[in-house]
C-alpha cells in the first residue's frame, strides 16, 4: 500500500518560523499515523509571498484565499467628535439562518479605501499578535487586521455590521504607543506663525 510511485496526491504542511521543529513534528505526527507514507509533507519555512512580483511567464508561489462573494459599497461615515463610524451590510451565505447560537459561523473582510477629504485611517498595522488595539468593532469585540483587511466574524444574518473608525492621527499615534514611543501632533505655536 502507501504511495510507492510516487503519483498519488499529498499535502504540505507548512510552519512559520515561530513554530519550534519539535512542536511542528509533534502536531504533524499526530496526522501522519492513519497515513499512508508520502501523503503528508512538513515544510518548516514560509514561502516570501509577501513579496510582489509581476511576471507573467513565471508561476510564483501565492497566498491562498478563499473569497466566496464580493461587493463593493459606499460606506457612510458618521462624526460624533468622540468618534468615526460607520455601518454595512454583511455578506451572507445563501444558506445560512438567521441565528448561529454563541459561535462565529462566517466572515465579512473589509478593505477600506477613502476618496476625498475624509480623516478616518484605511491603512492599520497587522494585529496578529495583540487584538486589543485597534477597537474597530463594537464594545469587547477583537476584529484581526491582515493582509486582507479587517476580519468582522458574523453570526446573525441581516445584521448591520457596526465599525468604529480612527483618525489618522489616533491611528499613528495608537500605533507608535504600542511600541512604547509617545506621540503627539504637531500644532502650530502662535509665536511661529508671526515669522512666518
Amino acid at each position: 500500500m502507501g504511495n510507492p510511485n510516487g503519483v498519488m496526491h499529498n499535502a504540505t504542511i507548512e510552519f512559520s518560523r515561530s513554530i519550534s521543529k519539535v512542536t511542528a513534528e509533534g502536531l504533524v505526527g499526530k496526522l501522519k499515523r492513519d497515513l499512508p507514507a508520502g501523503a503528508l509533507v512538513m515544510k518548516l519555512w514560509r514561502n516570501p509571498i509577501w513579496i510582489d512580483r509581476h511576471d507573467p511567464f513565471v508561476h510564483r508561489d501565492t497566498r491562498l484565499q478563499v473569497t466566496a462573494d464580493e461587493k463593493q459599497m459606499d460606506l457612510v461615515v458618521k462624526d460624533d467628535e468622540a468618534r468615526l463610524r460607520t455601518i454595512f451590510e454583511p455578506l451572507v451565505p445563501k444558506l445560512s439562518s438567521r441565528y448561529g447560537g454563541n459561535h462565529h459561523r462566517w466572515v465579512n473582510v473589509l478593505k477600506p479605501s477613502s476618496y476625498g477629504h475624509q480623516n478616518a485611517a484605511t491603512v492599520l498595522p497587522f494585529n496578529t499578535f495583540d487584538r486589543a488595539w485597534p477597537r474597530l468593532g463594537m464594545g469587547g469585540e477583537q476584529i484581526p487586521i491582515g493582509s486582507e483587511g479587517w476580519v468582522y466574524p458574523q453570526q446573525f444574518k441581516n445584521l448591520g455590521q457596526y465599525v468604529s473608525l480612527l483618525r489618522s492621527e489616533e491611528a499613528i499615534i495608537g500605533s507608535l504607543e504600542r511600541y512604547g514611543v509617545t506621540a503627539q501632533p504637531l500644532r502650530a505655536r502662535p509665536d511661529c506663525e508671526a515669522d512666518a
